[in-house]
């Protein structure tokens, strides 16, 4: 891509040159032809004897400047026309009119440059919009826990409720105290990965360890609705960053358990190439569906409103980031009432 951008840059360089040299080239044709004209009509010899030589000297320097100006108009118009155009568009982008596009013409490098404009006003376009959605998906989210926390807290407050209620009314705001933190913890541990760029901190583990540490983590949460897991795997050793991985299987495990339906089983399995390691997560609840999966990774997209008490939206955003970081790929699918994650990560 770098190499396209300076050929246009030469291109363009190599234009501006040549539409300077053919005004040059062009003026001075003209006087030389105006020359040898006023030269063999004898208009030359006539002005010395008159002492009118320095009065069409000057006619001839001020009429070669009137033709200079007028065809360095001419030969430059080609080239300063979409440069022009391509001016204005930056100045409406800067203006904040991301939906700006611009057609230069269908010769081959100035195609090129629109093509560029335009796919740049796009992403712009797009990171608008995302802004947009993350500014006022936020609001909502947080808004949510605090104005339930407020809510009960100011029931509690009024001392007219029985113990049974007041240990009630404790418990929500005890659970959305922890949404709340859990929702500004995943925000900061996705805002500091998203700007992270190079892997850091990789050395060799016990993948099988690990998984197995993050279910016992959240043994509170399967074991309340009855699920047991049915784990396939050896024990496996991969090269990566372990703590960041770490919040991979927390996340993805949590989500099956919360989407699953009780008394069912979550399979997790894991398998090794020589290159690749491929773990799988599959859960028995409510399908996603076609038109949601793409959309499942990104930052507080919720497949089904039912289930934002279950979560933000966060999480999976965070493994896409992480898994991403190690070169790898997380893909969901979801069909027959099973929806399964799948995660392959190359092994070193």
């Amino acid at each position: 891509m770098k190499n396209n951008n300076l050929k246009e840059v030469s291109h363009f360089t190599f234009l501006f040159i040549l539409s300077a040299l053919l005004t040059i080239v062009a003026t001075i044709f003209i006087e030389v032809v105006v020359g040898f004209i006023l030269f063999n009509t004898g208009v030359f010899e006539e002005a010395v004897k008159n002492n009118t030589l320095l009065w069409i000297i000057v006619m001839i320097i001020s009429g070669s400047i009137i033709i200079g100006v007028f065809l360095s108009v001419l030969f430059s118009r080609f080239i300063l026309n979409p440069v022009n155009k391509l001016i204005d568009g930056i100045n409406r982008l800067s203006s904040g009119k991301y939906k700006t596009q611009i057609y230069l013409g269908k010769n081959h490098m100035v195609k090129n440059l629109a093509d560029s404009f335009n796919s740049l006003a796009n992403e712009l376009d797009s990171t608008e919009l995302l802004r947009s959605d993350f500014t006022n998906t936020i609001s909502h989210e947080l808004k949510t826990p605090i104005v339930s926390i407020y809510g009960f807290a100011k029931v509690l407050n009024s001392g007219e409720l029985s113990p049974e209620k007041q240990k009630e009314y404790l418990e929500i705001i005890e659970t959305e105290a922890k949404r709340l933190s859990d929702m500004a913890m995943g925000i900061l541990n996705l805002t500091k990965i998203e700007k992270q760029e190079i892997l850091t901190e990789k050395r060799p583990f016990n993948l099988s360890e690990q998984v197995r540490t993050a279910i016992l983590l959240s043994e509170k949460a399967w074991a309340e609705k009855k699920l047991e897991f049915n784990l396939d795997f050896d024990e496996i050793t991969i090269v990566a960053n372990e703590s960041l991985l770490q919040q991979v299987w927390i996340n993805v495990i949590d989500n099956a358990i919360k989407f699953s339906k009780p008394e069912t089983v979550i399979d997790l399995s894991i398998s090794q190439t020589h290159d690749l390691t491929t773990v799988k997560i599959s859960d028995v609840g409510k399908e996603i569906s076609p038109d949601d999966l793409p959309k499942i990774f990104n930052k507080f997209y919720q497949a089904d409103s039912s289930r934002s008490t279950h979560g933000n939206g966060i999480g999976l955003s965070l493994v896409k980031k992480i898994v991403s970081l190690h070169g790898g790929e997380v893909v969901a699918e979801s069909h027959d009432g099973v929806t399964t994650f799948t995660i392959t990560l190359p092994n070193s």
